[in-house]
């Protein structure tokens, strides 16, 4: 278990990816933080996850306040004695509006799950895993980020505002031990239909411990080599 003593911050746990992260590491020796806005949920997601005592810590935030993200740091710390992973889930989707039928507060949303959740928690971590010489940071997000389809402008526009955020991390921390990096994805399936019913339409799909197995290799040495890279999981569709 390469990862033994370290600890994953993982904010929007209660989706299947988050889950799956949570079970996949936790399997691999670390500890987990999962971050969300409803307490009663994360319980329920570590248990989904089949998480033991011990093994997590639950905390309640608000991801579009700065002080929200630093309320999570200081639980980590203060609960699991560190922070050396930091994986964003928080998400959401809208589209089907043509940009002149777009409200400004479909876009806020839109903005405030993706950019401004990163923002805050790289803002707040960043600094902690560059005074301990390591750290991981990844995102999920999507093709649309730069293939832009019509009537996403709210999905499309946050995700590659929350792209560049990442990527101009990266460059910011590169040669230090800390690490930023980008898993696309089309559609995640948490229902497994790529393996219970397979054909064109899902075969691009990924399973939430696809994302769990890539985040965890970006942990290992060997993973440490990548930094900056946009990583396409969604069969090369």
């Amino acid at each position: 278990m390469h990862l033994n003593g370290k600890v994953a911050v993982i904010a929007g746990a209660n989706s299947g990816v988050g889950k799956a992260t949570a079970r996949r590491f936790t399997a691999a020796g670390a500890k987990v933080v999962l971050v969300g806005r409803s307490s009663a949920r994360l319980e329920s997601a570590a248990q989904a996850a089949g998480l033991k005592d011990g093994e997590w810590l639950p905390v309640e935030a608000d991801l579009a306040k700065e002080e929200g993200a630093h309320s999570v740091l200081k639980a980590a710390l203060g609960g699991l004695g560190r922070a050396d992973m930091l994986f964003n889930f928080v998400g959401g989707w809208h589209g089907g509006e043509s940009i002149w039928e777009t409200s400004a507060e479909r876009m806020e949303t839109m903005v405030r799950n993706h950019i401004w959740s990163s923002f805050f928690l790289v803002k707040v971590f960043s600094r902690h895993f560059l005074e301990q010489d390591w750290g991981r940071v990844a995102i999920v997000s999507s093709p649309s980020a730069s293939e832009t389809p019509a009537k996403t402008a709210p999905y499309s526009v946050s995700r590659a505002g929350e792209e560049t955020l990442i990527k101009t991390l990266a460059n910011e921390v590169r040669g230090t031990g800390v690490t930023a990096n980008v898993i696309r994805v089309r559609t995640i399936d948490d229902d497994h239909l790529r393996e219970k019913e397979p054909g064109e339409k899902n075969r691009g799909w990924t399973l939430p411990e696809e994302i769990a197995e890539m985040l965890l290799f970006l942990c290992t040495p060997a993973g440490g080599r990548i930094n900056g890279a946009i990583i396409p999981l969604y069969g090369g569709l």
